[in-house]
């Protein structure tokens, strides 16, 4: 082969090498305790969609410190596993998405579960101290009236959409616009007082341990299964990331 059909042949393959090298990560909204009841958007379909997209590497809503121990419990029921199994253990008994889904299906499919939670005991004691003192009146009520106008008009929509029985809407980019909407406002009526409980606060620190996830596992093929309501913030910062191609929840 000579030196200018070389040239032209890698040429050819250099964006499929480029492609290559990309992180493919679908980002799935998870609508938590809500799976119990919808018919449409079940344990069962996330299960599904977790397994039409065979990850490698999937990230979960789960802080890091407490991950050993809710695997642990989770192993012992494997997909059985109900609320009451986990009633005692912190923090996962709110999300059935994980227990009776994902987790379990990790030993079948052979992925690795990344815990990426920024959720803290101080970010807890410092939204248990705003809501339970006088700063969730006073000195916001205006604040306050502006939120939960934004908040009611939102609603309206999602009652529309029929939120929960239509895992399509959850899934994209118009219900996280709507979302951010909300909780932008709810950030300028509360955060002040918040502190780590913030909601700038918290998507920061969930951020965060994404960004090292998705540095750790360059290349692959990973799913970050979260609330839908901090998709609006993942998306965001996922935009800014060359080396990620975000795939479609469908």
């Amino acid at each position: 082969m000579n030196r200018t059909v070389l040239v032209a042949a890698l040429l050819a393959l250099s964006p499929a090498l480029a492609e290559e090298g990309r992180t493919r990560l679908a980002l799935l909204g998870a609508v938590h305790g809500n799976h119990l009841d919808s018919e449409a958007w079940g344990v069962d379909d996330v299960v599904a969609r977790v397994r039409a997209f065979r990850p490698e590497v999937v990230l979960v809503e789960i802080p890091p410190d407490l991950y050993g121990e809710i695997l642990a419990r989770v192993d012992r029921t494997g997909f059985a596993t109900t609320r009451d199994d986990v009633a005692d253990v912190t923090w996962i008994r709110a999300f059935p998405e994980l227990y009776a889904g994902v987790l379990p299906l990790r030993k079948e499919m052979g992925f690795e579960v990344v815990p990426v939670s920024g959720w803290t005991p101080e970010a807890s004691r410092d939204r248990d101290r705003f809501w339970k003192g006088p700063g969730r009146e006073a000195p916001y009520p205006d604040r306050r009236r502006v939120y939960d106008a934004v908040r009611d008009a939102l609603r309206e929509i999602q009652e529309r959409e029929n939120v929960y029985e239509n895992p399509d809407f959850v899934n994209s980019r118009h219900y996280a616009d709507l979302r951010h909407l909300e909780r932008a406002a709810w950030a300028a009526a509360f955060d002040e007082g918040l502190g780590a409980g913030g909601e700038r606060a918290i998507n920061e620190a969930h951020w965060n341990h994404v960004a090292k996830a998705l540095d750790a596992h360059r290349g692959k093929r990973v799913l970050l299964l979260y609330g839908a309501a901090h998709h609006y913030w993942f998306r965001r910062e996922l935009a800014k990331r060359p080396d990620v191609e975000l795939v479609p929840a469908r």
